[in-house]
């Protein structure tokens, strides 16, 4: 009952909020009658939220000392912030996006503050007293999809799910079926994390199409790799999924595109690929970069054969010559680069996969 009542606090948080909202917010045209809260004057509006005031934060302060115990003022004074910023008369996309994404940052870093001093609250009351202080996050972003839904509000409910299910799988034991599953439910709000953010470049700077398929994939493939770093199973499922998602992008984009800003953007892409493999020491992500890399490589090389005359004799002279000049570094060196290939292939051996 008492779990139940702090997550009805908030609702009676939201009703008072669109009661402030129907005296001091912008006037509502689109939606229905039925979904309307208005009040008639401020002087009853601003009663009703002081006489809530004195039975509300009792029950906040009462409920979280029975389910959060030695986190009960630490949960009161979050879970009171977070129901209070309801209150404030505005549904304007980028302000509500940025004071849920501080609301969501706050109430994760307390959340593992407290999991981390409190050892009470390991068990199921604390998990569900934890669970709570999101939940005037939750009405904050569902309430502003009923007023305007460009990119910032999808994007702050993916990275909420997002954070979400990370945390809740971290603190789960390594062989969990459950934080094995939560690891592949993960992928969903990657995908919406990835397209929220291509979205809100493209729309802000009116970006192409090309710009944003290279966001895409280098947001997605970058929560990809830290999904895998972090999995308890399947981690280089997840890693190969990232490489190779890269990899068909950039390399579609400069099929389809054939100009030098994909040529760039492949470039760059197999770059952070490379980049990755030897931070990581995977062998098949150093493969996908590489042949991102190739693919970037073999546009410029083409480009410049288009451009190349071949009938001129000074041109041929040259490219004699760069190939006598290029035969005999081999011709001298050839021992020390057979060692080094050597010494490269065992190295790469050691690495994983």
């Amino acid at each position: 009952m008492l779990m139940l009542t702090l997550v009805f606090i908030s609702a009676n948080f939201a009703i008072i909020a669109a009661f402030i909202y129907s005296i001091a917010g912008d006037p509502i045209t689109n939606l229905h009658g039925s979904m309307t809260w208005v009040a008639s004057y401020s002087a009853k509006t601003i009663f009703l939220f002081s006489s809530a005031l004195l039975v509300l934060v009792p029950l906040i302060i009462f409920g979280f000392k029975v389910i959060a115990r030695r986190s009960a003022m630490r949960f009161t004074i979050v879970f009171l912030l977070g129901n209070l910023l309801l209150l404030l008369p505005s549904r304007n996309e980028m302000f509500i996006g940025f004071l849920a994404l501080s609301l969501l940052v706050g109430v994760i870093y307390h959340v593992v503050k407290a999991s981390t001093l409190d050892v009470t609250l390991r068990n199921r009351e604390g998990f569900i007293a934890k669970t709570i202080l999101f939940v005037p996050l939750m009405i904050l972003l569902g309430r502003n999809m009923f007023h305007s839904l460009g990119a910032i509000v999808p994007l702050i409910i993916a990275v909420s799910l997002l954070l979400a299910a990370r945390q809740c799988s971290s603190s789960l034991p390594a062989k969990s079926a459950f934080r094995s599953l939560l690891e592949s439910i993960s992928i969903l709000p990657i995908v919406g994390v990835s397209a929220s953010v291509s979205s809100l470049i493209g729309s802000e700077l009116h970006a192409s199409l090309s710009t944003g398929a290279f966001v895409f994939s280098i947001v997605a493939g970058a929560l990809l790799f830290e999904l895998s770093l972090r999995a308890s199973s399947a981690k280089h499922i997840y890693g190969s999924i990232a490489a190779v998602l890269i990899t068909v992008l950039a390399c579609a984009n400069l099929l389809f595109s054939l100009d030098v800003t994909s040529s760039i953007y492949c470039f760059l892409s197999g770059a952070g690929l490379v980049g990755f493999a030897v931070f990581s020491e995977r062998r098949y992500v150093l493969a996908f970069g590489s042949i991102t890399v190739l693919a970037s490589m073999a546009f410029g090389v083409i480009s410049l054969i288009d451009g190349f005359a071949f009938h001129n004799w000074f041109s041929l002279a040259g490219l004699g010559v760069l190939a006598i000049v290029f035969g005999s570094l081999i011709e001298k060196h050839g021992g020390a680069i057979k060692v080094g290939i050597g010494k490269m292939r065992q190295y790469f051996q050691s690495w994983d996969y």
